[in-house]
């Protein structure tokens, strides 16, 4: 929203008290001070209805945008595994960091660690093909474990 609008809208509403305030202090003497006070409170109470009514298309407009883009998200499931992982919780924290980076909304998540297998299956929404979300997490998998089997101080699990 431009800073314009709103400050249009504050003016306005000061105008509007500011005529308030003149009637509450006395300085309206006479009917004819009074009526023109009362016309012009009518006036600002009009432009302000103008400018809600405006506001509210503006947010209507953003709502729709909104939806139109969560339209555009499919839904997904993928699987994930990795065989003789260093580490089943530095391999997840690196799925779910990959995922958020590639601006996928996670929906479900069943995750299996053994000392012989990490794998997770994820209901996903994404914009992008499930094949290539896949291949980009497998590939982000290959590389934490290769810097976990080089670099141990590289895990997130802080020793205890």
């Amino acid at each position: 929203m431009d800073n314009f609008f709103l400050d249009s809208i504050c003016e306005e509403e000061d105008i509007f008290w500011d005529l308030i305030a003149g009637d509450v202090s006395g300085n309206a003497d006479n009917t004819n001070d009074k009526n023109s006070i009362v016309e012009k409170a009518v006036d600002q109470i009009g432009k302000l209805d103008e400018y809600k009514k405006e506001l509210e298309r503006r947010m209507n407009v953003l709502e729709a945008k909104s939806a139109t883009d969560h339209d555009k998200m499919t839904g997904t499931k993928t699987r994930f595994s990795l065989q003789e992982p260093l580490s089943g919780i530095d391999s997840m924290v690196e799925i779910l960091q990959c995922l958020k980076s590639m601006g996928t909304k996670l929906k479900t998540v069943q995750a299996n660690f053994s000392p012989h297998e990490f794998s997770a299956t994820m209901n996903i929404e994404t914009q992008i093909r499930g094949e290539e979300v896949e291949e980009r997490v497998e590939r982000r998998l290959q590389e934490t474990e290769w810097k976990l089997l080089v670099l141990p101080e590289a895990s997130r699990i802080e020793d205890y």
